[in-house]
């Protein structure tokens, strides 16, 4: 009998660790699906059909402000949606990686890193269910003068970026809240 409840106890845990691996790793693919924002009342989060250009030398503004926002939009894994919008981008030269400072699991250590800078307005939203979060009035959006990241290369060849205003403003308060970003 004690062998039964044993039994029963390891495919439960099996069971949950499984339905666990599934729901995780099916998040990510929210952030490319059609009509993801439409709960939201917002717009598609950007997608990058291609983050491999360019394959040598550095990026433009243009590259970088495309990137940035493939990264730093999507649905995370407690169902919210992220958005950028009002982007402007500055890319210094390219350096050489710092262990100290870039520390990126996936970046490849032998390509250049380039600083960014610039401003951004981020949006930050819950799904519209129409009693507690209403249309209009579901969405913190901060915005961010003075913007500070970086660009890199993944192991795998593809460019990522991320930049972020370690000042920037959030609403006054935290029911201050507005419409998605367009």
């Amino acid at each position: 009998m004690k062998i039964k409840s044993v039994f029963r106890s390891a495919i439960s845990k099996l069971l949950l660790l499984a339905g666990a691996l599934i729901l995780f790793a099916g998040l990510p693919l929210a952030y490319a699906q059609k009509d993801s924002g439409k709960p939201y009342g917002a717009r598609d989060p950007h997608t990058c059909a291609s983050r491999k250009d360019p394959a040598a030398g550095a990026l433009s503004s243009g590259q970088a402000l495309q990137y940035l926002s493939c990264d730093m939009e999507g649905i995370d894994g407690f169902g919210h949606l992220s958005q950028v919008a009002n982007v402007k981008v500055e890319v210094a030269k390219g350096r050489p990686f710092n262990i100290n400072t870039d520390s990126i699991p996936d970046i490849d250590v032998s390509q250049l890193v380039f600083n960014i800078r610039g401003s951004l307005t981020t949006g930050y939203c819950s799904i519209v269910d129409g009693t507690v979060t209403l249309a209009g009035k579901n969405c913190m959006i901060s915005d961010q003068p003075n913007a500070v990241g970086m660009c890199y290369k993944s192991n795998f060849g593809d460019w990522h970026c991320s930049m972020r205003d370690p000042t920037g403003t959030l609403p006054a308060h935290s029911h201050d809240f507005q419409p998605p970003l367009k």
